[in-house]
Parts: structure tokens; sequence; C-alpha cells
């Protein structure tokens, strides 16, 4: 039935399998929804267009339509599906080898935009942790006139107490978001998937499109935070843990004075 199918120059649509004879309900069918396709297109309402001609395929499964949806869904911008039905065109019987030719050159097109498209730009440095601010050690004590025993006087330093707690937290909210990229990842394969599969519609397939590319997003952010956060983690630790000062030793010694009473001579503990 390509007589009975208007031209449609735009799409380089010409004859192909033979239709149904005017008389058949499915012909006449398949006709009318192919001319409201070519008004369609004409007029930029490119939507409208390819949802007439996924009807005329309908009433009359020709391959020559498949190629018109193909090229419709190219200039949609909707590369996934525009291949998919590309394929379909290529693998049926009937299809001209010259227009066979051309669909497999216009995948081969849109897979190679499509790689290039998908290249991720480079990840952006780890932040450098500050290492923590020096710690400032107490003055000595003034020494009293009356003879005494001498202590040891033990500093601690800041992060002695728990020197893990700030570095298992930031580790922690790493190891989720890299969790969450994983599960966004996964959903986004999913919905490449959908958008190849026929047994959904067009507004079906958008909106898998649509939230493929915003899944595809969410996961490099979370992994990418998430690799940052382990990272970063790991050096808080290994800095906290060089910046801890050990207490010194007592040393023994003897301590003497002068009493009312006479010499007192101890033995005490001494700081170095």
């Amino acid at each position: 039935m390509s007589r009975f199918l208007v031209p449609f120059v735009f799409l380089c649509l010409s004859g192909g399998s033979a239709w149904a004879t005017p008389s058949d309900d499915a012909g006449q069918r398949a006709e009318l929804h192919s001319k409201r396709g070519v008004t369609f297109y004409q007029q930029g309402k490119l939507a409208d267009a390819v949802r007439e001609m996924l009807e005329a395929y309908k009433a009359v499964p020709d391959p020559a339509l498949l190629f018109n949806i193909a090229r419709i869904y190219e200039k949609l911008g909707e590369t996934q599906i525009a291949i998919g039905y590309y394929q379909k065109f290529v693998t049926s019987e009937g299809a001209e080898p010259a227009r066979v030719q051309k669909a497999i050159e216009y995948m081969q097109a849109l897979r190679e935009k499509g790689k290039a498209a998908a290249v991720p730009a480079p990840a952006a440095p780890p932040p450098v942790t500050p290492p923590p601010p020096p710690v400032m050690k107490p003055a000595p004590a003034e020494v009293s006139s009356t003879p005494a025993m001498v202590g040891v006087a033990k500093g601690v330093h800041p992060s002695a107490s728990a020197p893990w707690l700030g570095p298992v937290i930031v580790g922690t909210l790493g190891v989720g978001a890299l969790s969450g990229g994983l599960v966004f990842a996964a959903r986004s394969k999913q919905a490449e998937k959908d958008i190849e599969s026929y047994d959904l519609s067009y507004q079906e397939r958008l909106q898998a499109q649509s939230d493929g590319r915003a899944d595809t997003l969410t996961a490099d952010v979370l992994m990418i935070a998430g690799g940052v956060g382990i990272l970063g983690a790991f050096l808080w630790y290994s800095l906290a843990e060089s910046d801890e000062v050990p207490p010194a030793p007592a040393k023994s010694g003897l301590v003497a004075g002068v009493t009312q009473r006479g010499v007192f001579v101890g033995v005490s503990g001494v700081l170095p």
C-alpha cells in the first residue's frame, strides 16, 4: 500500500512493501494516519507526527513506516528509542536494501554521539583536611617556699579521649552516600531497559528516559560525595593519631628544703 502513502520527503520515504488495496479498511486507516503524520511533521509538531505514524503502523505494519518513526524520534532527540526503531526496520522482511544501509549508518552515528555525551567529566580532587591546631602546653606552676612533694601533671590531649569519633561519623556518611549512589545507578540501568521496551507507550518511555537521566546524575553525585567522605575520614583519623602526644614518664629525684625545725629531704617524682 506504499502507493497510498503521502510521500514523506523530509524522511526520505518512498515506495517499499506492498500495502493493502484502497478498499481495505486497515489500508485506508493507515493512509489517513500517514497523511496526518506528514502534515504534523511539516508543521513542526513532531510528537503528533510520530503518534500518527505509530497508528498507521498498527493498521498496516509496513517496514517503511518504521524508518519514518525512527527518523522522527531522532529529530525529537530520543536517541535510544530511535535506535530501537532503526533496528526493528533493519531486521524487518521486505525492507529496501538501500534504506537498510541508510538506517545502519544513522544508528552508528547516533551510538557514536551517545558515547561522546556519556564521557564523564573528571572528578574533582578530594579536599585536603587541615591539620588540627597545635596544643598549648600549660605554664609551669610557681614553686611554694614551703617544701613539698612535687607531683607529675599529666596533660590531656584534646583528641586523646575519642580521636576516632569524628572520622567514624564522616566515614559513615560517606558509606551511606556511596550506597545510595549504587541504588540510583541500578535504577538508571532499569530505566535504560524500559526505554528500549516496545511494550510501553511513548509517554511511558519518555518518562523512563527522564527518570534515567535524573537517576544517573544523582548516582554520580552520591558516589563522588561518598568517596570523598571516606577518604576524608581516613585522612582525619591518620592526622589525629599522629598528633597525639603520650605523657612523659616521671623521674625520681631528691627534693630538699629547710623547715622551721630542721632540714627536710625526701624522694619525689619531678617533671623532666
